[in-house]
Parts: structure tokens; sequence; C-alpha cells
């Protein structure tokens, strides 16, 4: 399995997270709002008799409804190639070998492959989400 985890502070518009993998599975949670809020998608959400492409936000304030989230507002795979232009901080490149993590792509890079979290949900600008992301064996 492989396994990608780290932060990020929200971004006014979609943020990208080039982990280097096509995720089965991601997770990201808020901790500086009203209340904890955690968003989760896996490849099922797209397969499943009621898609949800989005994945499924969980709100501390309303434990029992689940609120279903679009490609748009929620979490979605990200085929890479994309290379970036200037002024492109929304885009985080995994760093494995350096004290941070995940760092902003720099004008020319190449992304890899990864996932996007829409401009909605959890990604609140300037707050701080966590993230964990795996790919399985199978």
């Amino acid at each position: 399995m492989k396994m990608a985890t780290g932060s990020f502070k929200g971004h006014t518009t979609a943020v990208f997270i080039a982990c280097g993998f096509l995720p089965d599975y991601v997770k990201i949670v808020n901790v500086n709002g009203t209340g904890i809020q955690v968003l989760e998608w896996n490849r099922g959400c797209l397969d499943g008799p009621e898609e949800i492409e989005g994945g499924v936000l969980r709100v501390a304030a309303q434990a029992t409804d689940d609120l279903r989230q679009n490609a748009a507002a929620g979490v979605s795979r990200y085929s890479g190639g994309e290379t970036i232009g200037a002024g492109n901080t929304d885009k985080l490149i995994y760093k494995p070998d350096s004290d941070v993590s995940f760092t902003a792509a720099g004008e020319g890079v190449v992304l890899p492959d990864g996932f996007k979290i829409g401009n909605a949900a959890v990604n609140v600008n300037g707050e701080t989400m966590y993230f964990e992301a795996g790919l399985f064996d199978n």
C-alpha cells in the first residue's frame, strides 16, 4: 500500500495534492472551524448504487447527517501532467525526503498524479487541513 499524509492551508480555489499516485482512499480533517469537519472519499463512491462523486462530509454539529459532496466541492482523483505556470500556489507536491512533506509547486514543474480538494466542504481559506491518502496494492 502506498500512503501519503500531510497538512495544508485552505485556499479560495481547489487545492491539488500531487502525491505521486491516484489514491483509492482520501480523508481530510479540518479542526479550525466551529467543529471538526471530516471529508472521506474512496473509489467505491464512484461505483455504488448512489454515486457520491466527491465523498461524504461529516460535521461535528451534525454527526448523524452525512453531507454528500459533488466532485467540485469534494475530492476527486487528479491525473498529473500539468505544467505549472506562475502563481499556482494551490498545487502541492509530495517531497518525502525533505523536512517539509509537501511544498508549493514551482513554475515549470510537471505535476505527478494525486487528488484535488474542491473549493467547498472542508477547504476553508486560511484554515489548516490534515489529510491521508492511500493506494491499495490489489
